[in-house]
């Protein structure tokens, strides 16, 4: 009622005439009357004091305004006073009450309210590491920072967004991983633009990690109540296979699900997580009238004697070998765990079938249960292009971009259609938004959340939670957690994480890394080895400077988290480490570690490795015919491009030669690849360099390298391509190009659309033939016979002659 009037009506000092008839405690004649203020600030202050109670205990309330504290959910808003980075580190750990009443003896005492906007004491206890967890008396003080962090790391804490910051933060980025140097560098470009702002709108937009930290505690204190229930609401509880569960909702994943049964008034369907599981069993939770989950049980009971049965109606029947939801919670339950168990398909298995986008838009299927929807989802979010030797690729529209906004549109679509508001779940859901959020379609994302908003989990939140750390927004990460608080949805351990994922220096993380574990919100074995995998590369940075190895480091591994888990994820965070070190030593043992086990490498680590050796083929091939034979590691898009410009880069005609033909077979050729071999096809005339070696390579690379089937016998150029050249070259046509130089006119313009035409018919008609020989074999003896012709020049005709021959022949049926 009095929110806008003038100042004296909003403290506790000045009052009018008429709020001083009004009748007040004699104990209380210093605290604000509550009932004259808006309930934001009723609920701010109750909140105020129940978090002071549950951290400092009984107190009495101190007669001076200086020493009186803002609301915790201030802290969440408001922004906090610039520090100066200069300052050592101990002097900025004051202690709460001081830094409040120094401020405010400085202040108006008319202005309460706003001074307390201004001046979180709270924060500055938590940048002092003095801040204690919820019902606990003891502090947890952050360890001292290594020597030249600390200015950075005070930084981040007073969240201070200063030039001299910025330049200390891009001096420290080179320690930073390549993820962390990408956030940071966004950041301090965020940061930039925000001070363009006006100064009401950089209050709303500069956000520090610690009032998130405030946040989620508070957000972890609150009891969940997902559903307020209305009178006659029944619950009941039923254990069902995961068999049965995928024939209801379809296979998205081992999370929490909802949907709703839109049965009379409806009926409230919740797949509990399968760490609640009860051996084989999912735990499922009815809620609606009790004549709605009595027909829905019976409805589900049948589903599950019809799958037992074999019933040939039902597409999900029952697996010869029982399916254990999580071996976690057998474990939990001291329960045994069987060896022999099925098992569903990974998504690596699953990316090997691709569904291309061409083939589901134009067949909208007649979506009518929540499992079809939830599969239709599923399919549009993996769908990929048709590749572009395929005859259905969509040459008008070739831009990977077009396909994904395609896939954005469909999305949007399926989910603000009326018709399937009764069949999207929360696993439909979160994979359109780890699929929107991923490629930054912000805008859909939130379209698609609110459309679905109450079906949303903690999982649904941490997708957006993650998507705003990612890009180190602060602001939207504590807009996400406020929405949160009004769903009624608690945070799990991924939540933690996601907040985790907001800091970016070592030093600041590895303390919020103890206050978690410290404090339990990471109990569960799943969220500990999320935390090992989000930290390793800090941890195996600092122990490789120290000096000791890789074996110790998975001593120390296996002694805390195990070493069964061990993913793709993991080994590629300690490749790059070891790739930015430049540890040769290390880097041999963890190949061989990871072979002797079958550790999975990950697509992405080829490539990350094969940068170590820009201009040395040799040793190239040496860590790929290691790794080569393995079935953990996969020559993917990645390892054949980068391996390829090695090849191109160090003048490797035979390897070259080897690795284009193996890629079209494969239908891996990059577009840099497509350009090298090109650039030098069409190129008939050397440079005139001092480096004989060197012209000869620009002239004869690409005459060398293509000709994926040329070799065979009966096998004519198409006549297509023969029709626009002369006929004296019809029976050897590369010759067409090595017949002389044509700067300009008709002739130069006839040889780049040959040599354009050679290079995308090796491209299309690669998936047509199969290798009679392993690539390993075959790379071993191109790289014998490149290390005989090294340094020593011969003519292009001899090269072509002499060039390793691949050997093929016809795929029975083709890749595509």
């Amino acid at each position: 009622m009095f929110s806008r009037g003038p100042a004296c009506l909003r403290s506790s000092r000045g009052l009018t005439t008429f709020l001083d008839n009004i009748a007040i405690g004699a104990d209380e004649h210093h605290e604000p009357l509550l009932f004259l203020y808006p309930r934001w600030f009723t609920f701010a202050l109750r909140q105020h004091r129940r978090s002071i109670a549950s951290i400092a205990g009984p107190t009495t309330t101190s007669s001076a305004k200086g020493n009186r504290q803002p609301s915790r959910l201030f802290v969440g808003r408001c922004y906090a006073r610039r520090r100066s980075v200069g300052s050592s580190l101990s002097r900025r750990w004051l202690s709460s009450n001081t830094a409040v009443a120094k401020d405010n003896d400085n202040k108006n005492s008319d202005a309460v309210v706003e001074d307390g906007l201004r001046n979180s004491a709270e924060h500055t206890a938590v940048a002092a590491g003095t801040r204690r967890s919820s019902g606990s008396s003891n502090t947890t003080s952050i360890p001292q920072p290594e020597r030249g962090a600390t200015d950075l790391m005070g930084s981040e804490l007073t969240g201070d967004v200063g030039e001299n910051s910025r330049e200390r933060s891009l001096e420290y980025m080179e320690r930073l991983p390549t993820r962390d140097r990408r956030k940071l560098r966004y950041r301090l470009h965020i940061n930039k633009e925000v001070q363009k702002l006006e100064p009401w709108k950089q209050r709303r937009r500069t956000v520090h990690w610690t009032q998130l930290l405030d946040q989620l505690e508070d957000l972890q204190a609150q009891s969940e109540d997902r559903m307020l229930d209305k009178p006659g609401t029944k619950h009941r509880e039923m254990l069902i296979p995961e068999e049965t569960v995928v024939y209801l909702a379809g296979m998205t994943g081992m999370r929490e699900n909802i949907w709703y049964v839109p049965i009379h008034n409806g009926c409230r369907v919740r797949v509990l997580d399968a760490i609640e599981s009860d051996g084989p069993c999912r735990k499922v939770v009815l809620s609606g009238s009790e004549r709605v989950v009595e027909l829905v049980a019976n409805e589900i009971s049948q589903a599950q004697n019809l799958q037992a049965t074999g019933d040939p109606l039902i597409d999900v029947r029952k697996p010869p070998v029982r399916i254990y939801p999580s071996i976690e919670a057998l474990r939990l339950n001291n329960l045994p765990v069987p060896l022999i168990r099925g098992v569903w398909e990974s998504h690596d298995e699953l990316s090997e079938r691709p569904v291309f986008m061409d083939s589901i838009l134009p067949s909208h299927p007649t979506l009518t249960n929540v499992r079809e929807f939830s599969e239709y989802v599923e399919d549009i979010s993996r769908s990929k292009r048709y590749p572009r030797f395929s005859q259905k690729y969509d040459s008008a529209h070739p831009e990977r971009h077009h396909h994904l906004q395609r896939a954005e549109k469909a999305l949007v679509e399926l989910f603000l259609q009326d018709e399937n508001k009764r069949l999207i779940s929360t696993g439909a859901l979160n994979i359109a938004l780890s699929f929107l959020c991923k490629h930054e379609f912000l805008s859909s994302a939130r379209e698609v959340f609110s459309k679905a908003e109450h079906l949303a989990t903690a999982d649904t939140f941490n997708i957006l939670l993650r998507s705003a750390a990612r890009r180190q927004d602060l602001a939207k990460f504590r807009d996400i957690l406020t929405e949160m608080a009004g769903s009624h949805v608690q945070p799990n351990a991924d939540t933690w994480l996601a907040f985790i994922d907001c800091v970016v220096f070592p030093p600041a993380k590895k303390y919020l890394v103890e206050r978690l574990i410290s404090s339990g919100y990471l109990s569960s074995i799943r969220g500990r080895r999320t935390l090992f995998l989000l930290t390793v590369e800090d941890t195996f940075l600092e122990h490789l400077e120290r000096g000791q190895s890789v074996d110790s480091f998975f001593d120390k591994m296996g002694a805390s988290e195990g070493t069964d888990w061990v993913n793709g994820a993991l080994l590629y965070k300690m490749f790059s480490v070891i790739v930015r070190l430049k540890n040769y030593e290390a880097l041999d043992r963890l190949i061989d570690i990871s072979l002797h086990h079958g550790w999975p490498m990950g697509n992405s680590t080829p490539r990350l490795v094969l940068g170590l050796f820009r201009s040395n083929i040799f040793s190239a091939l040496h860590f790929v015919l290691r790794c080569i034979g393995s079935p953990s590691f996969q020559m993917n898009d990645d390892a054949y491009e980068k391996l390829f410009l090695i090849a191109f880069k160090t003048r490797s005609y035979n390897v070259c030669r080897v690795l284009w033909r193996y890629a079209c077979m494969e239908g891996r050729v990059s577009y840099k690849m497509r350009q090298s071999v090109l650039t030098s096809l069409v190129r008939n005339e050397p440079k005139k360099r001092k480096n004989v070696i060197a012209d000869l390579w620009s002239v004869s690379a690409g005459k060398v390298i293509v000709g994926m089937d040329l070799h065979l016998p009966d096998i004519r150029l198409p006549q297509s391509i023969l029709e626009y050249i002369p006929s004296e070259y019809h029976e050897y046509p590369l010759s067409y190009l090595l017949s002389g130089y044509k700067p300009t006119g008709n002739g130069r313009d006839t040889q780049l659309r040959f040599g354009s035409d050679l290079v995308s018919r090796d491209i299309k008609v690669g998936p047509r033939y199969e290798p009679q020989e392993s690539l390993a074999l075959m790379l071993h003896a191109a790289a014998f016979i490149d290390h005989e012709w090294n340094n020593t020049p011969r003519p292009t005709h001899w090269m072509i002659q002499n060039a390793i021959q691949v050997p093929v022949v016809k795929r029975l049926r083709s890749r595509w």
